[in-house]
């Protein structure tokens, strides 16, 4: 039987012990492959979604979208609803337009949303119009 310490407070589980001291035996990680634009754009897509999602079910939650499905709600409310994630979804479909647009990373790393950070209000003219 060896004993031998280790530099860190954890044993890795491939190890040998050298002079004493306990060492990684795992091979070391390759490094990443770099990310191409294609890459990053669907990451930062993927991002902006979930992001869009999050912010829209802290202003309007998936129990109020169901309630406004099935008409629980008045017509102001179930319209005020509607506007807000419709808001939400310009947005994304927007900050899609110009991830499209983007020719390097750096660039799609700089696009910043404007999600709708309270409940959108209807306009007096918009009732029922599907746009």
């Amino acid at each position: 039987m060896e004993f031998g310490r280790a530099p860190d407070q954890f044993i890795p589980v491939d190890f040998e012990i050298e002079n004493g001291v306990v060492k990684d035996a795992a091979p070391a990680a390759a490094p990443a492959p770099h990310e191409t634009v294609a890459q990053a754009r669907e990451r930062i897509v993927r991002g902006f979604t979930d992001a869009a999602l999050a912010g829209r079910r802290v202003l309007v939650p998936d129990h109020q979208l169901m309630n406004a499905g099935l008409g629980i709600y008045d017509d102001d409310r179930v319209q005020a609803i509607r506007e807000t994630v419709r808001a939400f979804r310009h947005e994304v479909h927007r900050l899609e337009k110009v991830a499209a647009k983007a020719k390097s990373i750096k660039e799609l790393e700089a696009i910043r949303p404007s999600f709708p950070t309270a409940i959108v209000t209807p306009k007096p003219n918009s009732a029922g119009k599907a746009k």
